[in-house]
């Protein structure tokens, strides 16, 4: 039964994850790394599942997602990013399922005119 922090390594020896464990499951924040050392990725674990905030980052630290879950489903509105911090997309979820208006943006920040409205997963 795995128990603490279990890290891994990329071939070169640096670290690549840390994963909290307490009795056996994925319990809190994992952190996963680029192979140069930042961070790539933090999600919250709650009994083996996603269960909270999902961030990705890009290699200097800003942001290039933001995504939300309940017990391993995805909710809330995801948020994706342009590399110099600008709003790429918003998708909305609703009980695991793309529900709601997708809206889009140009890298200089214009909103794009198309948008989709999903319902009961469909387009």
């Amino acid at each position: 039964m795995r128990e603490g922090e279990i890290i891994s390594y990329y071939p070169d020896g640096s670290v690549q994850g840390r994963y909290p464990y307490i009795a056996g499951k994925n319990e809190g924040e994992n952190v996963e790394y680029y192979i140069t050392g930042e961070i790539y990725q933090k999600s919250t674990y709650a009994n083996n599942k996603w269960n909270g905030a999902t961030t990705i980052y890009y290699t200097d630290g800003a942001l290039v997602e933001e995504r939300m879950y309940v017990n391993h489903t995805p909710t809330e509105i995801w948020k994706k990013y342009y590399q110099g911090g600008v709003l790429k997309s918003e998708i909305p979820y609703v009980k695991g399922k793309q529900h709601g208006i997708e809206k889009a943006w140009y890298f200089n920040g214009a909103w794009i005119i198309f948008i989709l409205l999903y319902i009961k997963d469909n387009r």
